[in-house]
């Protein structure tokens, strides 16, 4: 932390959607969702029973036992993002397209059923690559007309204070361009905003948001009488999030106040790399059926943050002298996050040569999340909020493949619940229907998958006591997510050197 910053008091103080460190931070690195293959993915993630794909690494490690052949996979991706901000009655759309990787691995298969080996395993596997498992990539707008403002909130946080305690990043700057002044006679920590008594505003947000959450992974399998099917996973997953944001507020016509707009922008980086473990089996009982199991160990991340903001008003009529830009200090923080383990349990169908039906269901506790740092007691009320607006919930994944050789196609649905303990302040669950085609010939495979994603959300452009009048903006996002995956399999057996033939001598 740079010496700008004095306290870490000021670091974890409330100024809307905080900079600094939080339980809706820890939420967001929590909530993972199925990646990996276009194969996987056009099934809703439901594979825990089935195995044979690279996916299978990152869920339940048990399916890379079901390999007998070496494999190379590699999954480009493309993102189209758009939502729906309902605010105050007012509609906002905002659209993003990006592109990513969601697969990159190999997987090696060894044989070892050999007359002189009467141990019962048939094949060894080892893979490593890696998988992405979320992305950040959003963009969203929120606009509408409010009596309340953001500066009552700067106010409201400046009392008590006196202007140089105040926090460089949010009320030190409201201060500085004139949106908090004290109040003569009460001591010098008593302030008012520009605003007069039934003064409205129009407010405008705009969020964009980038990264990503990938996990390498490093596993082996073994394959047991051709019945069971264990595996393990070492995961290193590493963090990639940005965010930017800028909020806009002006005057409505016929205020009695000379305020005329505030702008204030705010700049995030974050990274983090972490560790975890998974096992998982898969037990084929009878020929048709598949049963999968797997335990995720809880993640712990490094992560650092580092982050600026800047504020710009401007007045009319005599107060105009007053416009001005104040800048933050660059603030950068060194923390650690704990985040949830998971239990994914699974049942598969073989239906023949014909095709194949999964369901897996996932238990997830969020409140098991937690934030620390070398600073006592700097996350006592984050890790607080975690305890009592998380909770326990599942979700469920199916889907199936029907195989038409040389071409498949599948379809799947899944449903992840609500993190949040109470429904009625956030939604929170998503519903992603996905579907598509695969096509296999000799040692070349082709796979193309489409994933539809939605949700809806509750978004307080600040202290939500203050937002009685106008609510929460309601978004309603939907992410488009169209993946292509192109895999060679390999047999890894040494070539036998060919002997060079010797010509029999000439008669002579």
């Amino acid at each position: 932390m740079k010496n700008s910053i004095t306290t870490i008091s000021a670091l974890l103080m409330v100024a809307g959607q905080m900079l600094a460190q939080n339980e809706t931070d820890a939420l967001r690195y929590s909530q993972l969702g199925f990646g990996g293959t276009a194969r996987s993915s056009s099934m809703a993630g439901a594979f825990g029973a089935l195995g044979a794909d690279f996916s299978s690494l990152s869920s339940n490690p048990g399916g890379l036992g079901l390999y007998r052949t070496s494999e190379f996979s590699i999954t480009p991706l493309a993102n189209y993002q758009s939502t729906t901000s309902t605010y105050a009655g007012t509609p906002s759309d905002a659209q993003q397209m990006n592109l990513n990787m969601g697969n990159l691995g190999i997987v090696f298969a060894k044989n070892i059923d050999k007359e002189s080996n009467k141990s019962g395993w048939k094949f060894l596997q080892f893979g490593v690559g890696f998988n992405r498992l979320a992305d950040y990539n959003t963009q969203t707008t929120i606009s509408g007309v409010s009596p309340t403002s953001q500066l009552d909130v700067y106010r409201d946080q400046a009392n008590g204070y006196y202007p140089t305690d105040l926090d460089p990043f949010s009320t030190g700057m409201a201060f500085n361009t004139y949106l908090l002044d004290t109040i003569p006679g009460t001591g010098g920590n008593q302030y008012k905003n520009p605003l007069a008594p039934g003064d409205k505003v129009n407010q405008y947000k705009s969020i964009t948001t980038s990264g990503g959450y990938d996990e390498w992974v490093f596993s082996v399998g073994g394959n047991y009488e051709n019945k069971l099917f264990l595996g393990g996973t070492i995961g290193l997953p590493t963090i990639n999030y940005h965010e930017n944001t800028s909020y806009l507020e002006t005057a409505v016509p016929g205020n009695a106040s000379t305020f005329s707009s505030m702008q204030y922008n705010q700049s995030l980086a974050t990274s983090g790399t972490g560790v975890n473990f998974k096992i998982g089996a898969i037990y084929k009982p009878l020929e048709f059926l598949r049963v999968g199991l797997a335990f995720h160990s809880k993640t712990w991340m490094s992560m650092s943050d580092s982050w600026n903001a800047s504020m710009a008003s401007s007045f009319s009529g005599a107060d105009e002298w007053k416009s001005s830009t104040a800048y933050s200090p660059d603030g950068s923080y060194n923390y650690s996050l704990t985040t949830p383990g998971r239990i994914i349990g699974s049942l598969g169908l073989i239906v023949g040569k014909y095709g194949m039906i999964d369901v897996d269901y996932e238990y997830v506790d969020y409140t098991q999340a937690s934030l620390s740092s070398a600073d006592a007691g700097a996350f006592d009320d984050a890790n607080k909020a975690i305890k009592t607006n998380f909770t326990r919930t599942g979700n469920i994944r199916v889907g199936g493949e029907l195989k038409l050789r040389p071409m498949s196609i599948r379809l799947g649905y899944a449903y992840y619940g609500s993190p949040y303990s109470t429904a009625g302040n956030n939604d929170g669950g998503r519903n992603c229907i996905t579907g598509g085609l695969g096509f296999r010939h000799k040692r070349v495979f082709v796979d193309l998958a489409y994933v539809l994603t939605m949700s809806q959300s509750n978004y307080y452009l600040y202290d939500a006591s203050y937002m009685t009048t106008t609510g929460p903006a309601v978004n309603s996002s939907s992410t488009s997510t169209y993946m292509l995956t192109v895999g060679l399999k390999f047999d890894n057996k040494p070539r036998e050197r060919r002997q060079r033939r010797v010509p029999p001598p000439r008669p002579w």
